[in-house]
């Protein structure tokens, strides 16, 4: 209740005990009466209390006492969201409150809710939030306190909150919760070609060879179209994600203005080797006859329907522990990513352009993530430029 018309009120005596009344005018949708009574308070309370409502009301602030928890409130708020959100985006969601929301502050009153409790949340994530007790990283952290700031916008909307507790919390920004570069697991150049010699004759060579030669994510390589695929021009268009919901594949397009969407050019190997790749899906179409699903995706089940994310990182992994190359866990096919922003940046490929390429929000990201890198890089080239300087003294 935001509003009233003009409300009065006053305490009354019941018993051994006050109560506050209230009227408040009327219910614009049913044209009762809107009372507020409060009982069982002492006289000073009861004024108090008398005092508080008239000036939320007054203000537009007040909201009914309700003692439902922030888990409840989170149940109920995100089966309305399902006339909204993206059924992937529920899912990311439904995740987040159960593993990140739930354990830790699902039980307090969501009126009790306040930012130093959220606080306290972003703190534990920090320290223990993984489900091996571990640190939970930085940006599942910003995640997860951006859907409680939605969803409890939503219920100060629907007048069950005065304001946001989300607007005063203090979620940990990179600067506070930065620690020292992890170097992640990567192959060599001759590593990649030991892989590549491996699944020289597998169906989904050209798929390997676009994530080497590209540093595509799994979701965006397994969501390429053919529509988004120029070879005479040689380049490729990234506008749209292939992405798991309920263990089904599902389509997601890129917002205009996410930086993941964005053109890569493709060097002359990968594309003959999308031109043998498209001539062997066409055979197999053939093959396939009516049972055939034409999704245009450029990497598909022989039958042309989409290929499961996890499936395809449970097929890298067995390949490249037959080929007896390093694991790249914990997550073995986001490895290949990490190794073309390697060997690029080793190449001596400007980190705009890797920072480009990989679609990266912006360039810090890159040389933060990879600044173990940019570290040799810059010493080699304090060298060479100290080479012609100096000459071999």
């Amino acid at each position: 209740m935001r509003n009233g018309s003009n409300p009065t009120g006053h305490v009354e005596r019941r018993g051994d005990a006050w109560r506050v009344v209230v009227e408040s005018g009327r219910d614009p949708a049913t044209g009762r009466r809107r009372r507020i009574v409060r009982s069982g308070l002492a006289y000073q309370e009861a004024r108090r209390e008398l005092r508080r409502i008239l000036v939320e009301l007054e203000g537009q602030t007040y909201v009914e006492p309700d003692r439902s928890s922030v888990a409840g409130y989170l149940e109920g708020w995100l089966r309305g969201h399902a006339m909204v959100a993206a059924e992937n985006t529920l899912e990311v969601y439904g995740h987040q409150i159960r593993a990140y929301v739930e354990p830790y502050i699902g039980g307090i009153a969501l009126q009790d809710l306040t930012p130093t409790d959220l606080d306290h949340l972003y703190a534990t994530l920090l320290k223990s939030g993984r489900r091996n007790g571990t640190d939970l990283a930085l940006k599942t952290i910003r995640n997860v306190h951006v859907m409680l700031h939605r969803a409890f916008q939503d219920a100060v909307e629907h007048d069950l909150l005065r304001r946001n507790p989300a607007t005063r919390a203090k979620p940990p920004s990179a600067r506070r919760a930065r620690k020292p570069a992890v170097q992640r697991r990567t192959w060599s150049r001759d590593q990649v070609e030991t892989f590549l010699g491996q699944v020289a004759a597998d169906r989904l060579r050209a798929l390997y060879t676009v994530a080497l030669t590209t540093g595509m994510r799994r979701s965006e390589v397994l969501g390429l179209s053919w529509d988004h695929v120029d070879l005479d021009d040689g380049h490729l268009a990234v506008v749209r994600a292939l992405v798991e919901v309920g263990h089904r594949p599902q389509l997601k397009p890129f917002p205009k203005t996410d930086h993941s969407r964005r053109r890569i050019a493709l060097d002359a190997a990968t594309i003959r080797e999308l031109r043998t790749h498209r001539t062997r899906q066409l055979e197999e179409r053939l093959a396939a006859g009516d049972e055939c699903h034409d999704h245009r995706l450029v990497f598909t089940r022989t039958d042309g329907a989409p290929i499961s994310p996890t499936s395809l990182s449970r097929r890298f992994a067995t390949l490249a522990r037959d080929a007896g190359l390093p694991d790249l866990s914990p997550r073995p096919f986001h490895g290949l990513r990490h190794s073309y922003a390697t060997l690029a940046l080793e190449a001596e490929v400007p980190i705009e352009i890797v920072s480009k390429r990989l679609g990266h929000a912006s360039l810090a990201i890159t040389a933060d993530l990879y600044q173990h890198v940019t570290k040799t890089v810059d010493r080699d080239a304090a060298e060479a430029v100290a080479g012609l300087i100096f000459g071999g003294s």
